[in-house]
């Protein structure tokens, strides 16, 4: 059904940890991550997998320190055991063949974006699934060959669900909107008093930002928004995809240490279903 998976692997990963942080299991982080992509690439007929990491913001950091500065919800031995297993997950996908796209300073929603925006330039083919449940990737599903699977839901997401959700809206329409309601999950400051519905109906009334800009309409929420333009200005630039050329690396398939590292590990939920796991990347 689809050729590529691209995996938005720090949102998974997190996720993962913690919906399974009371698992009895040895590595509940890395077993439950794997047997998404396991799970995915059978039921979606995946060809390749992709696996994207976020390594920072540096730029929007800049540009407002705020950007994404969340409160620390794990304790001490959490974030010790959760480092440990992403960089034990990490090394067991490279060994299965997984390939991996991260750069240095940049975080995952501007890799996924090169990814699809120029599938040819790293060789994919133009029928995409991104495993995603962040918004902020709502507007790639415009290119015509990417939908989304939200794993909260377990449902995939298209342009055509955009539309419904924002009729007279198109999915590459979805940064003005965060660019006038914010996003509080990342820190965008957008315009207070603002909120996604409000800025949905300005954005179908004026197409732009630059039309909100100049009208000549008055009222409480357009002179809100135009008494706020610096911080519409700002919110734009954080929520826009940054331009990045990312290295995507395809690792060298090692399956009898991979299968090793599950043994040592007792991992045994990846070993009970090890043929499909061993297949992750075999067409």
């Amino acid at each position: 059904m689809y050729q590529t998976l691209i995996v938005d692997s720090s949102h998974l990963a997190y996720r993962t940890y913690f919906a399974l942080v009371d698992a009895e299991a040895e590595c509940h982080l890395v077993q439950g991550f794997i047997r998404s992509l396991v799970s995915i690439k059978n039921k979606y007929d995946i060809k390749t997998i992709i696996t994207t990491w976020d390594s920072g913001h540096t730029l929007k950091s800049k540009l407002y320190p705020n950007y994404k500065q969340k409160q620390e919800i794990m304790s001490e031995s959490q974030r010790e055991d959760f480092f440990s297993q992403m960089n034990l997950l990490r090394a067991v996908l490279s060994l299965l063949g997984i390939k991996s796209c991260s750069k240095q300073g940049v975080e995952a929603d501007d890799i996924i974006a090169c990814l699809c925006i120029h599938p040819e330039t790293y060789n994919i083919d133009q029928s995409i699934l991104i495993l995603s449940g962040d918004h902020d990737l709502h507007p790639l599903l415009s290119l015509g060959y990417v939908d989304m699977l939200k794993p909260h839901k377990e449902e995939i997401y298209t342009a055509d669900s955009f539309r419904e959700e924002f009729p007279d809206l198109e999915p590459n329409q979805y940064h003005l909107i965060q660019s006038l309601a914010g996003c509080s999950g990342d820190k965008v400051p957008g315009v207070k008093g603002i909120g996604t519905k409000h800025a949905a109906n300005l954005i179908k009334k004026y197409g732009n930002l630059e039309n909100l800009k100049n009208t000549n309409d008055v009222g409480r929420i357009i002179n809100l928004v135009k008494d706020n333009w610096d911080m519409v200005e700002l919110s734009y630039q954080l929520v826009t995809f940054e331009e990045v050329d990312p290295a995507l690396e395809i690792p060298n398939i090692n399956l009898s240490r991979a299968k090793k590292i599950l043994y040592s590990n007792e991992m045994n939920m990846l070993l009970s279903q090890w043929s499909k796991v061993s297949n992750l990347t075999k067409l």
